[in-house]
C-alpha cells in the first residue's frame, strides 16, 4: 500500500486565494458599515445584496461562508476604488482626516469673527445666512454659559456635510 502526498496547490491558486482574502478582508468592514454609508458607495447590484445578507446573518460559519462569496464577487468589481471611497466615508483617509480638521478650524473661525461669516456666506450663496447666523449666536452662548455644546456640535456636522458634498461630488 502506497501512501500519496497530498497535492501540493499550484501558484496561481495559491495567489488567487491570498488575494480574495485580502479583498475580503480589508472589505470586511462594509459589511458593518451602516447602510447610508454603503449606499453612498457605487458598488454592483448583485454585491451590494450579498452584503446585505452578511449583515443579516449571525452565525459564524454562515458569516465565514458569505464572507468568501463576496470575495470571489470582489474579483470582478473595482477594489481599489471602492477601498478609496469606503475610506473617505468611514474617515480613515487623509482626506476625510483634512476635511475633519477644515472644519473645526471653520467652525472657531465663524465663532470668533463676524467676517468669516461674511467671507463663508459670499463663497456659498445658497446656504440660510439667517439659520446659519442664529446658529453661531447660540453656539457662542453656549461656549461663554458653560452649558453643553449641543449647538457648537450641530454647527460643525452642518458644516462637515456641506464641505463634505462640495469636496466628493
Amino acid at each position: 500500500m502506497r501512501l500519496r502526498r497530498p497535492p501540493v496547490p499550484s501558484r496561481r491558486n495559491a495567489r488567487a486565494r491570498r488575494s480574495s482574502s485580502s479583498r475580503c478582508t480589508s472589505f470586511s468592514g462594509s459589511v458593518s458599515c451602516w447602510s447610508a454609508q454603503l449606499q453612498r458607495i457605487e458598488l454592483p447590484e448583485r454585491l451590494r445584496d450579498q452584503i446585505d445578507l452578511a449583515r443579516r446573518l449571525s452565525a459564524r460559519e454562515a458569516l465565514r461562508r458569505q464572507m468568501q462569496y463576496i470575495g470571489r464577487l470582489m474579483r470582478e468589481a473595482d477594489v481599489e476604488a471602492i477601498r478609496a471611497r469606503l475610506a473617505i466615508i468611514t474617515g480613515q483617509s487623509e482626506v476625510a482626516v483634512g476635511l475633519m480638521h477644515r472644519c473645526e478650524r471653520l467652525r472657531e473661525q465663524l465663532l470668533s469673527d463676524d467676517q468669516a461669516l461674511t467671507e463663508f456666506l459670499s463663497k456659498h450663496r445658497e446656504v440660510d445666512a439667517q439659520w446659519l447666523h442664529g446658529k453661531i449666536r447660540a453656539a457662542r452662548r453656549e461656549r461663554d454659559d458653560g452649558a453643553p455644546p449641543h449647538n457648537l456640535r450641530e454647527l460643525y456636522r452642518w458644516l462637515h456635510q456641506q464641505l463634505q458634498q462640495e469636496a466628493v461630488p
